[in-house]
């Protein structure tokens, strides 16, 4: 979700440390977000702040926003501005001014939101697309996309930290999870994500733990890139410390559809993120 308010507005009036602080409508999931970035729309430049913490099963909650900043020692707040995900495709969805593949990232995405909400065990009358017409349900992507399995390890004669392998965790985020081993130290080390046809690689610096181990988790890919291949490295002090893993967002989905052992609702949400996948690859392509 994105915030935009008046550069000018603030500039001109002499408000410092501009951020937006932002929770759910239960009161939780709190944020603080003070990085913003400068756009130009029809003449005019915003600051824009993004709040890119909710969760697909969370794209009906409200998320209330209010701007704060400074001027002369006294702290100002702005009015609190209540959206979500839901909020956006229902202005969206029935205006005849929308374009026709943005409809369909919609319907796709809110699909994908209500099959999370199923694989988290949300009951069905709080579903995203409940109330989608038949005619929005009729807009959908229909057909699993081709997904290529791409996933590989690499022997490049270092292995002081074995991979135990990727997974994403589709009720969080569309985001690859890179496991070692709990009894790894990962002092001072670092994961480089080197994306297909991006010079500079990601590095990932913060490390968490789970029941399947320690992880490394990416988030830099967009919906409309879910096929683009990721090697990930292990590096300390610049030196590699790993094998290379190559992998995608594609590659989990095509082996959670084709798996014999995946849940029903697993087998879902991997089919609803491949279709919104497809459907954001077409609208940000064409």
């Amino acid at each position: 979700i994105k915030y935009y308010v008046n550069k000018s507005l603030i500039d001109s009036n002499g408000y410092t440390n501009l951020r937006l602080n932002a929770e759910d409508e239960n009161g939780s999931n709190a944020v603080t977000i003070t990085d913003s970035t400068v756009k130009t729309s029809v003449g005019t430049e915003y600051y824009v702040f993004s709040l890119n913490n909710v969760l697909p099963q969370n794209m009906g909650l409200i998320y209330k926003a209010t701007l704060v900043a400074e001027r002369d020692g006294i702290t100002y707040k702005s009015a609190t501005k209540n959206y979500s995900v839901l909020t956006y495709c229902n202005n969206m969805l029935p205006k005849s001014s929308t374009p026709a593949k943005l409809k369909t990232l919609m319907v796709d995405l809110l699909n994908y939101g209500a099959a999370a909400q199923d694989y988290v065990n949300i009951s069905s009358d709080q579903f995203v697309n409940k109330d989608l017409t038949n005619e929005q349900k009729a807009l959908a992507t229909q057909d699993i996309p081709e997904l290529t399995d791409v996933g590989k390890q690499f022997d490049n004669g270092t292995t002081e930290i074995n991979w135990l392998g990727p997974t994403l965790s589709p009720q969080e985020t569309i985001a690859i999870r890179m496991y070692v081993s709990s009894d790894v130290d990962l002092t001072g080390v670092t994961m480089q994500a080197q994306v297909d046809g991006v010079s500079t690689p990601a590095i990932i610096d913060e490390y968490k733990t789970s029941s399947q181990g320690k992880y490394f988790q990416f988030k830099g890919l967009n919906p409309a890139n879910m096929g683009k291949t990721v090697h990930f490295t292990l590096m300390r002090n610049g030196e590699v410390i790993s094998k290379t893993y190559r992998y995608s967002i594609n590659t989990y989905l095509d082996r959670t559809i084709k798996s014999t052992s995946a849940s029903e609702k697993l087998k879902n949400i991997a089919e609803c993120i491949a279709k919104y996948g497809a459907s954001a690859y077409a609208y940000t392509t064409n």
